[in-house]
C-alpha cells in the first residue's frame, strides 16, 4: 500500500511520465510551458493524494495525516498513552474463554410476563456459611455474534442471604435496583462486602432482558465465596422459573463451576509440570464397561494429620498429549473418599460422582462439597475412564483439599495405584498433583482470580471506549485536513480535469472525422470505380463476338459486384461508431439474403426477443466478417444453396451456426487457404472466441463460431 512521502514520489513520477513525456500532448512553441504547468499540477495532486484519507493511502500508525493530528491534539496523545498502559496491564491478566465449555450455557429463566416481574434463583449452601463475595458470570455467546456477549444479563437485580429457605430476615448484600446495570459482556461482575452468615442465598432479577418480545434473564455461573472456599459449587438450586434444554440450559448449570472463567491461575507464571497420569489400561476405554474392583485406578493424598475438610477440587489436565487431549484423562465414573487409614479399609465419607455423559470440560475445576468431615486421607477412586484407541488412562492436573480457608493438600505426600512410564522430565509425576500448579500456570485463590477477571473486564470496557474516542478524533481531524486540502486544490483539480476532458473530446472528434473521411473515400472513389467496372463488363458481355469473351466479362462483373458488396459492409463497419446488437443482427439477416439468395433460407435468431446492447468495433468487424466467410463457403464450395443459419444470443456471448447439406470436405486435407479456414481461425482468435468445424465428404459442413461480448 502506497502512503505518505513514498506515495507522493511514486505518483508524481508516474503521472509526470504520463503527461510530460508524451509527444501527443505537446505542440510546437507551447510544449515547454504546457509541460511545466502540467508538472506543477501533478506534483500538487500527488501531495493532495498523500494527505487525503481514503483507499489510496493506508490508514495506520505511519500515516502522515494521523501523525499531524497527534501532534496537534494533546487529548489524542493522552488517549493513546492510556491505551498503551491498558495493553501492558492486560498482558498480566487472565482472559475468559471465547465460548462455553461443551455447549453448557448456564441457567435461563422461563419466558416472563413482563420486563419487571421479579424472578429468582436460590442456593442452599448446605450449612451456615460466612459469605463475603458474590460474582455474576454472564453467558458468553460472543462466538455467535458480538451482541450475544452477556446474553440475557439482568438489567437490575438484588442478592440476599438468610438462614431460612423462605428468606425471612434476609440481609441484602447486593442491591442494584435503582438504575440499569451496564451489560458486562464476557467478564464477571464481582461484589465484595463484609461477611454475612447464612445458609440460603437468593438472586432476584428485577428488570430483565428481552428478545423477540419475550422477557427473560440468564447467568452462566453464580459464584458464592466464603473466604477462599467456593461455597456455592454443587449446591442445591431452586427457582421461580426456568428453561430446561439439556445440555445448554438447566438450573444446576449455575453452580457447576463449568464456566468460561476457566482455571484460577496467575498467567504470568508458567507451570513446570503437567500433572499426574496413570498407566494405560487396554480394552477398558471410553466405550468399555465398568472396571472390575481390582482394576480401579486411584490416587490419594496424606494430609499427615486429621483435618476438617470442606471441599475437594479435581482440576483436569490441560495437555495436548495424545492420551488425554480434549480432557480424556478426567474420570468418567469416580468416587471421592475420606478415611483415617491409608488402606481406606474404613471410609468415613464418600461422594459418588455422576457420569459426565458429554465428557468433562478440560479447562474447569470440579468441586465436591464435603460437610466438614474430619479425616487424614483423601482418595479419588476411578471405575470408568475416557480413552483413546481402546486404552484408558486416568489423570489430573491438581488435587486440592480445602479446609480452614486453605488448601490442606499443598505439597503433601501422594501415593497412587500406578503411573505412566513417561519420564518425569516430560512433566508427569504423582507429586505434581499437589504442587500448586495447573497444567499451564500457577494456581491462585478464587477471590484473587475473580478480582483479576473483574479488573480485566473493566479495562476491556475502558479500552473499547477509548478506541471509539480515538477513532472519532482521527476521523474529525482527517475531515478537517481533507477539507483544507480540497479547498486549496479544487481549482487546480478542476483545471486538470477540464484539460483532460477537453483533450479526450478533441481526440474523439478527430478520430470520428477520420473515420467518416475514410468511409466517404471508400464509398465515393473505390465505390464509383467498382461501379464503372460493373458497367463496362456488362457492356462488354453484351457486345462480345464470342462465348469465351462474354464469359470473362461476366466473371469480371461478378467479382466487381462481390467487391462492391464487401466494400459496403466495410463502410458500414467503420462509418458508424455506435452499433447496437439489434442493428448488427439486422445486417446479418441482410447478408444471408444477399449471399445465399435462397427463398427458404433465413437467419433464425434465438431468442427472438433480446435486449439491445452496444458492440465494440473489434467484435463487430471480426464476427461479421467471419459470418460472411462462412456464408460464402456455402455459396462457393458446398454446391448447394440450401442451408440452416442460426444465431444464438447468450448472456455473455454470441454464437452463430451455419450448416449445409452439400458435398462437404475433409478438414484435415484442406490446404492453407482452402475454404477460408485460416481466416475463420484468425478471426476467432482475435476476439478470444471459439471455432468448431464439422465436415466430411458427402455429409455437408457445420461451422460454429462464438465470441464474448466483452470484445
Amino acid at each position: 500500500m502506497i502512503k505518505g512521502k513514498d506515495g507522493l514520489v511514486v505518483l508524481s513520477y508516474y503521472m509526470t511520465q504520463m503527461t510530460g513525456g508524451s509527444g501527443l500532448t505537446r505542440t510546437a512553441g507551447s510544449g515547454s510551458l504546457a509541460g511545466m504547468v502540467r508538472l506543477r499540477i501533478v506534483l500538487f495532486l500527488g501531495w493532495l493524494v498523500a494527505w487525503l484519507p481514503g483507499p489510496v493511502c493506508a490508514q495506520g500508525e505511519g500515516d502522515v495525516a494521523e501523525r499531524l493530528i497527534r501532534r496537534l491534539s494533546p487529548e489524542l496523545r493522552r488517549i493513546e498513552q492510556r491505551l498503551g498502559e491498558i495493553g501492558r496491564e492486560m498482558e498480566s491478566l487472565p482472559e475468559v474463554r471465547e465460548e462455553p465449555w461443551g455447549s453448557r450455557f448456564g441457567h435461563r429463566s422461563g419466558d416472563l410476563p413482563s420486563g419487571t416481574s421479579p424472578d429468582w434463583v436460590q442456593l442452599d449452601l448446605g450449612d451456615r456459611r460466612k459469605v463475603d463475595m458474590v460474582a455474576l458470570m454472564p453467558v458468553n455467546l460472543a462466538y455467535l455474534g458480538e451482541a450475544r456477549a452477556g446474553y440475557g444479563f439482568p438489567k437490575r437485580f438484588r442478592v440476599e442471604i438468610s438462614n431460612h429457605p423462605d428468606m425471612r430476615d434476609a440481609v441484602v448484600v447486593v442491591d442494584r435496583s435503582a438504575s440499569d446495570v451496564p451489560n458486562p459482556g464476557q467478564y464477571p461482575l464481582v461484589f465484595e462486602f463484609g461477611p454475612v452468615a447464612g445458609r440460603h442465598l437468593r438472586f432476584t432479577s428485577l428488570k430483565h432482558d428481552s428478545s423477540k418480545g419475550k422477557y427473560f434473564w440468564a447467568l452462566e455461573e453464580l459464584i458464592v465465596m466464603s473466604g477462599n472456599l467456593m461455597a456455592g459449587a454443587g449446591s442445591n438450586v431452586t427457582e421461580s422459573s426456568r428453561m430446561v434444554l439439556v445440555p445448554q440450559w438447566a438450573p444446576a448449570r449455575i453452580v457447576d463451576a463449568q464456566s468460561t472463567l476457566g482455571m484460577p491461575v496467575d498467567v504470568t507464571t508458567p507451570s513446570p509440570t503437567i500433572g499426574y497420569l496413570s498407566a494405560s489400561l487396554k480394552d477398558m476405554a471410553s466405550g468399555g464397561r465398568l472396571l472390575p474392583p481390582g482394576l480401579w485406578k486411584w490416587c490419594a493424598v496424606d494430609l499427615q494429620k486429621p483435618e476438617v475438610i470442606e471441599q475437594v477440587n479435581l482440576l483436569p489436565l490441560e495437555s495436548d498429549a495424545y492420551e488425554v487431549v480434549g480432557g480424556r484423562g478426567f474420570p468418567r465414573i469416580a468416587r471421592v473418599q475420606l478415611a483415617d487409614e491409608s488402606d481406606f479399609g474404613e471410609v468415613v465419607w464418600e461422594n459418588r460422582m455422576s457420569e459426565f455423559v458429554l465428557g468433562y470440560p478440560p479447562g474447569c475445576p470440579f468441586s465436591v462439597a464435603v460437610p466438614k468431615v474430619k479425616a487424614r486421607y483423601v482418595r479419588v477412586l476411578v471405575g470408568r475412564m475416557w480413552g483413546r484407541d481402546d486404552a484408558g488412562v486416568f489423570g489430573l492436573a491438581e488435587l486440592q483439599v480445602c479446609g480452614s480457608n486453605r488448601n490442606l493438600a499443598l505439597n503433601k505426600p501422594v501415593f497412587v495405584k500406578d503411573e505412566t512410564d513417561k519420564p518425569p522430565e516430560a512433566g508427569w509425576a504423582p507429586a505434581a498433583l499437589v504442587d500448586g500448579y495447573s497444567s499451564r500456570h500457577r494456581l491462585i485463590e478464587w477471590p484473587e482470580y475473580l478480582r483479576l477477571m473483574d479488573r480485566r473486564g473493566r479495562l476491556e470496557k475502558e479500552k473499547t471506549a477509548l478506541e471509539h474516542r480515538r477513532e472519532a478524533k482521527l476521523k474529525l481531524g482527517k475531515e478537517i485536513l481533507a477539507g483544507i486540502a480540497v479547498s486549496a486544490g479544487v481549482l487546480v483539480v478542476a483545471a486538470w480535469i477540464w484539460g483532460m476532458v477537453r483533450h479526450r473530446v478533441l481526440r474523439r472528434r478527430e478520430v470520428e472525422r477520420l473515420r467518416q473521411q475514410i468511409a466517404r473515400d471508400l464509398h465515393d472513389d473505390i465505390g464509383s470505380n467498382l461501379g464503372g467496372i460493373v458497367l463496362l463488363s456488362e457492356i462488354g458481355s453484351e457486345h462480345s463476338p464470342d462465348e469465351e469473351s462474354r464469359s470473362d466479362f461476366l466473371a469480371i462483373r461478378k467479382a466487381a459486384e462481390d467487391a462492391s458488396l464487401s466494400m459496403r459492409d466495410i463502410v458500414w463497419l467503420i462509418q458508424r461508431e455506435r452499433v447496437g446488437l439489434k442493428d448488427f443482427v439486422t445486417r446479418m439477416r441482410q447478408s444471408v439474403r444477399v449471399i445465399l439468395n435462397h427463398p427458404e433460407v433465413s437467419l433464425e435468431v434465438e431468442p427472438a426477443e433480446f435486449r439491445d446492447r452496444p458492440l465494440g468495433l473489434l467484435f463487430r468487424r471480426h464476427v461479421f466478417l467471419a459470418f460472411k466467410e462462412a456464408l460464402n463457403n456455402v455459396r462457393k464450395h458446398a454446391q448447394t444453396r440450401e442451408a440452416a443459419v442460426k444465431l444464438e444470443i447468450l448472456p455473455d456471448r454470441l454464437r452463430f451456426t451455419v450448416r449445409d447439406h452439400g458435398v462437404g470436405f475433409d478438414p484435415g486435407k484442406v490446404g492453407g487457404s482452402g475454404h477460408g479456414l485460416n481466416n475463420l481461425k484468425r478471426r476467432a482468435s482475435r476476439v478470444a472466441g471459439d471455432l468448431r468445424i464439422d465436415s466430411a465428404p458427402g455429409k455437408g459442413t457445420e461451422v460454429v463460431f462464438e465470441a464474448p461480448f466483452s470484445k
